[in-house]
């Protein structure tokens, strides 16, 4: 289900961004990261591999392979979205589900070396010493327009460190709401332009909170149907949102020149085409080279 979401936040944010450009036009620049899809994406990603992870811990073959492969699913798609949008620049750091693949397949070297930590506390204990690292580092670095490595690693070992502690949800209360206590503070005294850390707090706090508000709401079967769908077909919506839409526009030469009335429109409109093609698609799939999960 929160797969779901994250696909249709992003759904929206990409469309709305592709049609009118709204994050540049209204200096949406610290809002745009800390409510970014991008978090979520990789939280969900990092949280996903620790579930296979677990699922596999006795067959670590079978894991890497699983990993592996998934590596070069997300590669080749990668690669296609930028040869066939023209995107001048590498896609294992400025392309989402290439950045995923390569990200999975280094997080599950690091899986492997805590195999030998067998309590749930050490293991969320090492991941959170990682993962606290990264971020600061990643405080030195500007994530707008690249996903580096440091940037999306930081989310996934986040990711991972909540899956750990998944048995224990009511945690994700009290760590949320710290996490966005420490952003907002530190938000509130830094500079404008140099808040990479904050968002970083602000983003991870609202995704924990989410999270458990997710979990609250499994037993609804519509909201469950509802987002299932979406997270179930994640991929296709990421590569067709760009393969078709971010490419009439750029052949048009309308891409982000409509206005936002216009453009809330025609991301409705957008979303009930994805869905129609989603249809027809699934009667050929499994002749077309896309697998269906994303993280």
């Amino acid at each position: 289900m929160a797969r779901g979401f994250a696909v249709l936040w992003m759904l929206i944010l990409q469309l709305l961004d592709m049609f009118h450009g709204f994050q540049n036009n209204y200096n949406f620049y610290w809002t745009f990261n800390i409510l970014n899809w991008f978090g979520w994406f990789m939280v969900i990603a990092g949280f996903s591999l620790k579930l296979m992870y677990d699922k596999y811990r006795t067959k670590l073959k079978v894991f890497y392979k699983q990993v592996f492969k998934r590596f070069l699913q997300f590669t080749f798609l990668g690669a296609c979205l930028s040869l066939w949008l023209n995107w001048n620049f590498g896609f294992f750091d400025s392309e989402v589900i290439s950045a995923i693949g390569l990200n999975l397949l280094m997080l599950s070297v690091l899986l492997l070396m805590n195999k030998v930590v067998l309590h749930w506390f050490s293991q969320a204990f090492c991941y959170s010493l990682v993962f606290v690292l990264m971020v600061g580092i990643n405080s030195l670095y500007d994530p707008v327009g690249s996903f580096n490595i440091v940037w999306v690693q930081s989310f996934m070992l986040f990711g991972i460190f909540l899956a750990t502690i998944r048995e224990y949800k009511f945690g994700y209360a009290y760590f949320g709401l710290i996490l966005l206590g420490l952003g907002l503070f530190s938000w509130s005294t830094s500079n404008y332009y140099a808040r990479n850390l904050e968002n970083w707090l602000l983003s991870a706090g609202t995704i924990t909170i989410a999270l458990l508000i997710f979990y609250k709401l499994q037993d609804s079967k519509w909201i469950q149907g509802f987002f299932g769908y979406f997270g179930k077909h994640a991929l296709f919506y990421y590569f067709f949102h760009f393969a078709i839409v971010n490419k009439i526009l750029l052949s048009l030469n309308m891409f982000r020149t409509i206005g936002l009335t216009n453009s809330f429109v025609l991301t409705i409109i957008s979303l009930i085409v994805l869905y129609v093609f989603h249809h027809f698609y699934m009667k050929i799939n499994g002749k077309i080279f896309i697998p269906k999960k994303l993280t």
